[in-house]
């Protein structure tokens, strides 16, 4: 492969691990916080 294919095959690998990674983060977050408040209120 070329350099050309090398890093176009890197981005999208990035792209392809960094999506769900992101939306794990998120979720996590937002269930920590609402966990949190859950807790409080019960």
């Amino acid at each position: 492969m070329s350099e050309q294919q090398w890093i176009e095959t890197a981005c999208w690998a990035v792209a392809l691990l960094a999506v769900p990674a992101a939306t794990a983060g998120l979720v996590w977050l937002i269930g920590k916080t609402l966990g949190k408040s859950g807790q409080s209120d019960s």
